[in-house]
């Protein structure tokens, strides 16, 4: 849960304190990447097909560090 406190120097009337807490709430947002874990889990993945995803993701690496001669 994210939590996002009003500053002491706000003031709520303020034409710039909700897009300044929106600003705030997007950024916490995109450092904790909860939407990153929320598309992960938005459909059930077999482990098996997870194991499978990753394999390829290593294979896919190792080729192109041996395509650029990366070690």
């Amino acid at each position: 849960m994210l939590i996002i406190r009003k500053r002491k120097k706000e003031n709520v009337t303020d034409k710039h304190y909700i897009n300044n807490m929106l600003k705030r709430f997007k950024r916490k947002v995109r450092d904790v990447r909860q939407l990153n874990h929320l598309r992960e889990n938005e459909f059930f993945t077999k482990p098996s097909d997870k194991k499978r995803e990753e394999k390829q993701k290593n294979i896919m690496t190792i080729k192109y560090k041996d395509k650029n001669n990366e070690y």
